[in-house]
């Protein structure tokens, strides 16, 4: 998969601001150009007083932003797009057929998190996942690093080999970055805490002692399937399959998670309802999301 632009949707807060770090830093590892977007329904009449102030507010919110992306030495594009927000973005990532659509997330903003659950499943091109500062997480992140050196994908081993492992593989070698496979056990009473500045995870006990065992030889076949011995495997038991997930890229280090929502195994599918959702609640990296009419247009083209 090539990325040749990033589309930054914004809503015109500050909360924009916050994917800048992580846009710069793929943007320039993958020298892939930038494009500011801004997507809104017009209730307001063409040519009067309340259009006038509105388009003097998104022009001022963008000279912000194109202000402090120059701190990132991004000199970025920039395009208001008409319509429902999150049909308005999704045709414009089905329009650049390369491109990463970027959106940042605050917990705290229902409407964000709708527009992120829409793309995820309808978008045709992947979506990056920012999160706004909060206090509550920005205490496990490191100091902000531009550059992407180490990512962890989420797997299903009843999947084996899939397009968002192909991908992440792929995303990793074009970074130069190193590449971890996670996989959540769901093992009942495995509770992970986050305390201090990384998470606890518990040792399995029991019975599940012989089933992480098992998953970690079966993780291990699959990154040595993919003829490089510096992809790193690491398994979790975990009774929140979004909480081990979220947990062990943490414990990776990692920079950015990658994960499809669909390959993340049906049964904490079925539990846990979207995967995806509880990683935005848990979990304070960037958020690479391979979504379901994504995977399926790649299954369909035969594009790993």
């Amino acid at each position: 998969m090539r990325i040749e632009k990033i589309l930054l949707a914004t809503d015109l807060s500050p909360r924009a601001v916050a994917a800048l770090p992580a846009v710069a830093g793929l943007a320039h590892q993958l020298s892939a150009e930038v494009e500011l977007l801004y997507a809104h329904e017009q209730h307001k009449a063409p040519g009067s007083a309340a259009e006038r102030l509105e388009q003097r507010d998104i022009e001022a919110h963008f000279q912000a932003l194109t202000a402090a992306a120059a701190a990132w030495d991004l000199q970025p594009r920039r395009k208001v797009l008409a319509g429902a927000p999150a049909m308005a973005l999704q045709a414009a990532a089905e329009r650049d057929r390369h491109a990463l659509l970027t959106l940042v997330h605050d917990a705290g903003h229902r409407g964000s998190a709708s527009i992120a659950r829409s793309l995820a499943a309808r978008a045709v091109a992947p979506l990056l996942i920012v999160h706004a500062p909060m206090e509550s997480k920005r205490r496990f992140l490191r100091p902000e690093a531009p550059q992407i050196r180490r990512i962890a994908c989420a797997v299903d081993l009843a999947e084996g080999r899939t397009a968002v492992l192909e991908v992440a593989y792929a995303l990793a070698q074009s970074l130069g970055a190193k590449l971890t496979l996670i996989y959540a056990l769901q093992t009942r009473g495995a509770e992970i805490v986050f305390e201090g500045n990384r998470p606890h995870l518990s040792p399995p006990t029991g019975s599940a002692i012989a089933e992480v065992q098992a998953a970690q030889m079966r993780l291990s076949a699959l990154a040595a399937d993919l003829g490089d011995t510096h992809i790193g495997a690491h398994v979790v038991a975990a009774s929140d399959v979004a909480a081990g997930i979220a947990a062990a890229a943490l414990d990776a280090e990692a920079d950015l998670l990658v994960v499809a929502p669909r390959q993340l195994g049906r049964v904490a599918r079925m539990v846990l309802g979207s995967v995806t959702d509880r990683l935005l609640q848990l979990s304070p990296l960037p958020i690479w999301v391979m979504g379901e009419a994504l995977l399926g247009q790649m299954a369909a083209q035969g594009d790993g």
